[in-house]
């Protein structure tokens, strides 16, 4: 992609496609100037808004709820438009707002595995654990090399249903099966390591191990 843009600086499918893949990257910062390029290189196409919302909605929820507004002006039935709310409505205790958005964005466009994932963040925090597992579930599903769900997913095994077994087996998967980045791997052993200690029958010395 950057190869791409070196080339058509003003291609907003190639920026768009960029900056979702530095969001799944942890590099929200950078995917947030992308969609500021993309929204200068096209500023009536709905993707840019979406971007940089998407980008901005756990670090700056109210700016990614009002871009994520801006852009249905230009096409409200644009699913990742909702996704952003979602997640942005929950970082600001909004969750009747951001349990409807995740559900639009899912109705909108069932087949993305991101809508799945962000409407699981507002059931998480409202307490409905085994609805947000099967969301992102679903969306392991339908994108099943992105490390985020299974993180997300591992965590609400071991801290809301106190099943460490399944989360440990859940960060193993990570390990072995999805060529995780540095980063991805060493929080996986991380958690590995805080999952074996905190347990009820806890194993200090595997948990050594992985820390």
């Amino acid at each position: 992609y950057e190869r791409a843009i070196a080339q058509q600086p003003n291609n907003v499918a190639y920026l768009y496609e960029y900056g979702k893949v530095l969001i799944e990257a942890d590099q929200s910062t950078r995917a947030a100037e992308i969609g500021d390029l993309a929204i200068v290189a096209a500023p009536l196409d709905v993707r840019g808004y979406s971007l940089k919302a998407n980008a901005l909605a756990y670090s700056d929820p109210t700016t990614a709820i009002i871009l994520a507004l801006q852009g249905e002006e230009f096409d409200p039935n644009f699913a990742p438009l909702y996704a952003a709310q979602a997640i942005a409505n929950t970082q600001i205790y909004r969750y009747s707002q951001a349990l409807n958005a995740g559900r639009k964005a899912i109705e909108l466009d069932p087949s993305d595995a991101t809508v799945y994932r962000a409407y699981a963040w507002p059931l998480i925090f409202v307490g409905q654990s085994v609805e947000a597992i099967e969301n992102l579930e679903t969306s392991i599903a339908l994108s099943p090399n992105l490390p985020g769900p299974y993180f997300q997913l591992a965590f609400e095994y071991k801290s809301r249903l106190d099943n460490p077994k399944m989360a440990i087996a859940i960060y193993q998967k990570i390990l072995t099966d999805l060529s995780p980045s540095p980063t991805d791997a060493a929080k996986a052993n991380l958690r590995i390591c805080e999952t074996y200690s905190t347990a009820r029958e806890a194993n200090f010395n595997l948990a050594e191990t992985y820390c």
